[in-house]
């Protein structure tokens, strides 16, 4: 019975798998027996039968290290905890609805000193000076940490130049230029490739084809993940013992032990590390180093269109977010939460348009990813990107407005390399209110409710102290 299971589960995933093959071959003329996911098929049809005369600029060595700190994905930020009649909006397609309408940098980039940010487009060091008011800053700031915050004050970092732009003439931010690089400027680079199969999904979705509309979706959005992939990746291998020795030769090793008399396992980075030098000469080190290098090229990426496209999402939802016509209670990447319905203009199933997720009789925000909704049916929307909504209630989302902690358990596969063992357990899982992105106060309930920017001082973001909690104000009554 059991075999008969499994031989059937295997036959329905390979017609799952073929129809897919000529679903993609049909429409692009691409056999995905040659790629090894689906980003990696974007990118060859991209590439194949989109990609014309523009040269993608692919950056390596230092310069990639230095223009990889202009990438900061996606914004998500808690502004008012507590909401009651709230609109919950995503906007359709956000990262393939910037890459039809915008220009994106090409070609090979150029150095430059230039101190007009008017005479760029590419990415630019530059010193940054907040205004004092703003509630919602709009350039992002990378923290000792790692972490993103929207703070206010002075620092330095790099950024895209149509983001500084952005800043500069609609929010009076103040920047001073240190260095840059410049690009060449294209446009219509991803369109004819994502209108066609925005076409297909609502071609798909009118005539009830679930499988196919998923596809389009899914090719129309992993383009953008491609292009920001790093170059510098780990290898996991299982290796005989004599190449394990030739590895640790030539590689920085994370992890090794061994399997069998024969076999071990081992995890190290592609770079070349010092360790050759020494043993074999720098003249040979520095050759394989531009060798090494060359065959990362193989790997297909560009970090300058993946940095512009969510420089350019920021940018576009940076309107709504300020906007002083409603009130903003959270923002993720593409959403946002307010009190008001948006305007008509706004709101459609095209690209770049709002369409209406939830409309929500009270809300809590907890942190960013972390949230609860009940809507006006009665409904209940819970997210927790560390537990799952599953296992968590309304008591305790007030629990936590009131800057309590909370314990769950966690349900997860733990996994042993050396013994090869795989098993499932129970883990306790602490959730905290603390909002560490931006400052939180207390209401007159001794509830979380409004936050402020946090601020930069001598280019380190500030240290958060959280408020008193007054834990005899608490009450389960209502939200």
């Amino acid at each position: 019975m059991k075999q008969n299971y499994l031989l059937s589960d295997l036959i329905c995933l390979y017609e799952v798998i073929d129809n897919f093959r000529k679903e993609i071959y049909s429409e692009e003329y691409i056999n995905i027996t040659k790629v090894l996911s689906i980003s990696s098929l974007t990118f060859k049809i991209f590439k194949t039968n989109y990609l014309n005369k523009n040269k993608l600029p692919i950056i390596k060595g230092n310069h990639s290290i230095s223009l990889r700190n202009a990438f900061y994905g996606g914004r998500v930020d808690v502004f008012k905890s507590i909401a009651k009649n709230i609109y919950i909006y995503d906007v359709t397609s956000l990262y393939p609805y910037v890459m039809v309408n915008y220009y994106y940098p090409t070609g090979s980039p150029t150095f430059s000193y230039d101190d007009n940010l008017n005479n760029y487009f590419g990415f630019c060091y530059v010193e940054v000076e907040t205004p004092e008011y703003i509630h919602k800053p709009i350039l992002p700031f990378k923290g000792s940490d790692d972490k993103i915050y929207y703070p206010i004050g002075k620092w330095t970092g790099m950024y895209f130049s149509e983001e500084l732009k952005n800043a500069v003439n609609n929010y009076n931010y103040k920047v001073k230029i240190l260095y840059g690089y410049k690009f060449e400027k294209s446009n219509n680079l991803f369109t004819e490739m994502i209108n066609k199969y925005f076409e297909l999904k609502k071609y798909a979705i009118l005539n009830n084809l679930p499988a196919k509309a998923a596809v389009s979706k899914l090719l129309m959005n992993s383009l953008f993940g491609r292009f920001g992939m790093k170059l510098n990746k780990d290898i996991v291998n299982i290796v005989e013992s004599s190449e394990s020795r030739n590895i640790h030769l030539y590689h920085n090793v994370y992890d090794n032990f061994n399997l069998s008399d024969k076999y071990e396992y081992i995890k190290y980075s592609i770079d070349i590390n010092e360790l050759y030098s020494e043993i074999n000469g720098v003249e040979k080190y520095l050759n394989l180093l531009v060798l090494n290098d060359n065959n990362k090229q193989e790997f297909e990426t560009s970090l300058p269109i993946a940095m512009a496209v969510t420089a350019y999402a920021r940018i576009y939802m940076s309107q709504f977010i300020n906007s002083n016509d409603y009130t903003v209670y959270y923002t993720d990447t593409d959403s946002i939460a307010i009190n008001k319905k948006l305007p008509d203009k706004y709101v459609g199933n095209e690209l770049g348009k709002f369409k209406l997720e939830y409309h929500a009789e009270s809300a809590l925000f907890i942190s960013p990813k972390l949230y609860y909704l009940r809507l006006f049916n009665g409904e209940e929307i819970i997210k927790a990107r560390t537990l799952g909504g599953d296992q968590l209630t309304e008591n305790d989302f007030i629990e936590l407005s009131y800057g309590l902690t909370i314990t769950k358990l966690k349900s997860k596969f733990i996994t042993n390399k050396e013994n090869l063992n795989i098993f499932y357990e129970n883990t306790p899982l602490k959730l905290s209110p603390w909002l560490l992105k931006r400052n939180h106060f207390l209401n007159d309930k001794g509830q979380f409710d409004t936050t402020t920017p946090l601020k930069v001082i001598n280019n380190n973001i500030e240290t958060i102290y959280p408020p008193k909690i007054i834990t005899s104000l608490i009450s389960y009554n209502n939200i």
